[in-house]
């Protein structure tokens, strides 16, 4: 798929499900972001879209959720 495209998705959903690049440790919605999503799906035995989308949201939500979980202990 097309970069751009991805990129455009990767806006669409951010909004639609509410997430933010940080949550990977990006800046912006550009090809480090797409990167570091594909990286994150890697480990976690997703298809390496590079899209964050319904199940990808979730599981970066619970990462995070976890970390302040810690955080706060």
């Amino acid at each position: 798929m097309l970069t751009w495209l991805l990129i455009i998705f990767n806006r669409y959903f951010s909004k639609r499900y509410g997430w933010d690049p940080k949550w990977f440790r990006a800046k912006d919605f550009d090809k480090d972001l797409i990167k570091r999503i594909r990286k994150f799906q890697k480990r976690n035995n997703i298809f390496p879209s590079g899209l964050c989308g319904k199940r990808t949201y979730r599981l970066a939500l619970l990462r995070i959720l976890r970390e302040v979980k810690k955080r706060k202990h």
